[in-house]
């Protein structure tokens, strides 16, 4: 049985002396973001939408989503108290590069074309593959339609209770939007590392390898 609180809790205790390199972590990847967003967007109102723009934009969404999955891989090791450091940010560009290109690729696919029937089924398949790049981390020799598959065994039975443990934190989000944003150095580390709990205490759960 999974308690929420219980996660939450283990998540406050996982960051305890960690809080500094997880922020400066998650700030790295909104400036790089952010600096791509900007780049393309001064490329597209010069040149329009020329072969440089559309090469520059694919290749703004490969960095961000190489730079999330490393970010799942760092919050996994600290979830697990391992030690860890800003470069762990930058696992993906290292391992299963391809892979979980194609893991983001596929799992969207999959939920604009849930979504496409309604937007209930479109959410169910957004949990269904909530965790497949954490899978991937796990397992990188794995290939991309198996971590699709193991993702959705581990959150069989469990997709209401990841549902309830995302709103759980709407109180915080909240929070980030009337300080501008600010809350969130403090608020992000802390909802990474719990998800990583919670992805955690799955495994151990359903004994999901």
């Amino acid at each position: 049985m999974i308690l929420i609180k219980d996660v939450k809790r283990e998540a406050i205790a996982k960051l305890s002396g960690k809080w500094g390199v997880s922020i400066g972590v998650l700030v790295l990847y909104i400036l790089i973001s952010m600096g791509l967003s900007s780049l393309t967007n001064v490329i597209k109102v010069y040149t329009g939408s020329t072969p440089l723009y559309i090469v520059l934009t694919i290749l703004s969404i490969i960095i961000t989503t190489l730079i999330a999955f490393g970010i799942i891989n760092f919050f996994v090791l600290l979830s697990r108290e391992e030690a860890v450091a800003v470069g762990d940010s930058f696992y993906g560009f290292k391992n299963s590069s391809l892979k979980a290109i194609g893991v983001m690729i596929l799992s969207q696919i999959f939920i604009f074309l849930w979504t496409l029937l309604l937007i209930i089924p479109g959410i169910v398949a957004y949990y269904k593959y909530a965790f497949a790049l954490y899978i991937l981390r796990d397992n990188p020799d794995m290939e991309v339609t198996e971590a699709i598959k193991k993702s959705k065994e581990l959150v069989y039975g469990y997709k209401g209770k990841l549902l309830l443990f995302q709103l759980s934190f709407i109180g915080w989000i909240l929070l980030c939007i009337v300080t501008f944003g600010i809350a969130a150095l403090w608020v992000a580390p802390y909802i990474n590392t719990a998800t990583a709990v919670f992805y955690n205490k799955l495994l151990e759960l359903k004994k999901i390898s």
